[in-house]
C-alpha cells in the first residue's frame, strides 16, 4: 500500500476524540436513567479512576449533586484547552435548575465549536420545548436523529412533544422507539403509560407503569398512577399498588381516599375503616368518608354513627342522601323528637319522604293543627294534646309516668324560634316529641318573649 492510501485510511478513521464523543453519548441514557431513580451513587465508581477524556467526562456527569457536576466539568475547559463536553454538561446542569439563559449561552459555544455531537442538540431541542417552542425544539431532535439515528433522548423528546399536543399515536410510536433503543428509560415508560390511558389502552399503560416500577420502584406517582388504573379495571392488586405508595411515605389525603375505595370494593371493612381515620386524623375527610364511617360503626356505636353523620352534613349540607341517613338513624335511635325535625327538613326537597314523616307525626300525636290564642290558651291546648297521648301510652306501659317541661323563645312576629326542653322525667320520646313540636307549631301573640311550659303526668 502506497503512504498516500494509508494517509487517506487514517483520515477515514474515526479519530480519539470521535471516539470519546461516541462513548459518552452511548452512556448518557443510563446514566440518565440512573438520575432519577437516585442510583448515581452506583454508577459513578464505574468511570472513577478513568483517566481518558471519556471517563472523565462521565466520571463528572455521574456526580450526584448538581453543583459537582458543574464544578468538575467548569473544570475540564481553560485558556489552553476547551472541552466541548463542559459546555454541554453545564448546560443540562442550567436545564434542571431552570437557568435557562446561561444554557443557551453553554450551548451556543459547545454547537459553534462541536456542530456534530447529537446531545447538544436534543439539549437545544429541550430548552425549546421548555420556553415553549415546539418548532424549534421538533426541528433540534430531528437534527439530533440525523446525527445519532438510536438517540432515545431525542425520540423521548418527539414524544414529549407530541404528548403536549395530543398527538397521542404519534407520542406512542415515539416512545415506543426510545424504549427500543434504551430498554431502561423511564421517561418512555412514563410517557407510554399517557398515551395508552388517552387512546383508551388501559393494559397497554399498566405493562408501561409496571416496567416504570422496574425502573423507579420509588416514584410514589407512578404506584398511584397504576393503582387507579387497576382499581378502574376491577383489579385487586390495585390495593397493592396504593399500600406501595404508603410504604415509600405518601400521605396524600388522595391516595387514601383511593385506597379506601379499593378495600370497599373488596370487601375489607376492617382496612377499610383504619384508612377513614386516618383521613379524619388528618383532618381531610369528606362528608362520604364520614357517611360511611357510620355504615361501619352503627353496629356498634351507634351515638358515634350519629356523630360521623352530623359532621358528614356540616360539610357537604346539600348532599340529600346522608341527610336522609341521619334522619333514619335518629329515629332508630328513639329520638323521635330530633326525627321529626329531620324529615321536616327534607320532605320539600325529597317528597318521597312525606309518609316517613306523617307517620312519626303519628305516632308523636301531632294533630298538624297549630295551637293559637292566647299563652294560657296556649299552655291548655298543649296540656290536653298530652294528657290525650298520654293516656293512650299508659295503656302499653302501665306505670308511665313523670313531668315535662320545656322553655320557648319566640319572636316578635309570634312564631317559635327555638325550644328547650328543661325536664324529661317521663322518659318517652313520644310524650317529649308532641310537647316539642306542639309548642314550636303554636301561633303565639305577636310579642317576642320567652314562655315555659310545664306538665306533670300522672
Amino acid at each position: 500500500m502506497c503512504w498516500a492510501t494509508v494517509v487517506a485510511a487514517r483520515a477515514r478513521s474515526s479519530s480519539p476524540s470521535q471516539n470519546a464523543d461516541a462513548e459518552i453519548e452511548a452512556a448518557l441514557p443510563e446514566i440518565e436513567g440512573a438520575r432519577l431513580a437516585n442510583r448515581l451513587p452506583q454508577v459513578h465508581p464505574r468511570y472513577l479512576d478513568r483517566t481518558d477524556r471519556a471517563g472523565q467526562v462521565l466520571s463528572a456527569w455521574t456526580l450526584a449533586d448538581d453543583q459537582e457536576v458543574f464544578n468538575t466539568l467548569h473544570g475540564m475547559s481553560n485558556l489552553d484547552h476547551y472541552e466541548v463536553w463542559a459546555d454541554i454538561g453545564s448546560a443540562a446542569v442550567y436545564i434542571r435548575w431552570k437557568t435557562y439563559d446561561q444554557a443557551v449561552a453553554a450551548l451556543t459555544r459547545a454547537r459553534s465549536k462541536s456542530p456534530k455531537i447529537a446531545e447538544g442538540a436534543v439539549l437545544e431541542g429541550d430548552l425549546d420545548r421548555l420556553r415553549g417552542d415546539a418548532v424549534a425544539a421538533e426541528r433540534a431532535y430531528r437534527e439530533a436523529l440525523s446525527l445519532r439515528s438510536n438517540d432515545s433522548f431525542a425520540f423521548d423528546g418527539l414524544g414529549l412533544l407530541a404528548q403536549s399536543a395530543g398527538h397521542w399515536d404519534d407520542a406512542d410510536r415515539d416512545f415506543t422507539q426510545a424504549k427500543a433503543v434504551f430498554a431502561g428509560d423511564p421517561v418512555a415508560d412514563r410517557g407510554l403509560a399517557d398515551a395508552r390511558v388517552a387512546r383508551g389502552d388501559l393494559a397497554g399503560a399498566l405493562s408501561a407503569l409496571d416496567d416504570l416500577h422496574r425502573l423507579l420502584p420509588n416514584d410514589t406517582d407512578a404506584w398511584v398512577e397504576s393503582g387507579k388504573l387497576r382499581l378502574k379495571r376491577g383489579d385487586p392488586a390495585a390495593a397493592t399498588d396504593f399500600q406501595q405508595a404508603r410504604r415509600l411515605g405518601s400521605s396524600d389525603p388522595e391516595l387514601l381516599r383511593l385506597l379506601t375505595q379499593t378495600y370497599r370494593a373488596q370487601g375489607r371493612t376492617d382496612d377499610e375503616r383504619s384508612l377513614i381515620d386516618d383521613l379524619v386524623s388528618q383532618n381531610v375527610a369528606d362528608a362520604r368518608h364520614y357517611a360511611r364511617r357510620a355504615e361501619l360503626r352503627e353496629a356498634t356505636d351507634v351515638p358515634g354513627a350519629l356523630s360521623d353523620l352530623r359532621r358528614a352534613v356540616s360539610i357537604d349540607p346539600q348532599d340529600l342522601d346522608i341527610q336522609t341517613k341521619l334522619a333514619v338513624l335518629t329515629a332508630k335511635t328513639g329520638d323521635l323528637a330530633g326525627a321529626i325535625g329531620l324529615y321536616r327538613g327534607l320532605v320539600d326537597k325529597k317528597p318521597a319522604l312525606k309518609a316517613d314523616l306523617m307517620a312519626l307525626e303519628k305516632r308523636a300525636g301531632l294533630s298538624g293543627k297549630p295551637l293559637r290564642g292566647s299563652v294560657n290558651e296556649i299552655n291548655q291546648g298543649l296540656s290536653t294534646d298530652l294528657t290525650a297521648l298520654f293516656h293512650q301510652l299508659l295503656k302499653q306501659t302501665p306505670g308511665l309516668q313523670g313531668a315535662l317541661k320545656i322553655r320557648v323563645i319566640v319572636g316578635s312576629d309570634g312564631r317559635a324560634q327555638s325550644e328547650e326542653l328543661l325536664e324529661n322525667s317521663v322518659r318517652s320520646p313520644e310524650l317529649a316529641a308532641n310537647l316539642r313540636w306542639n309548642a314550636h307549631d303554636a301561633r303565639y301573640p305577636p310579642t317576642a318573649a320567652r314562655y315555659v311550659f310545664k306538665f306533670a303526668l300522672k
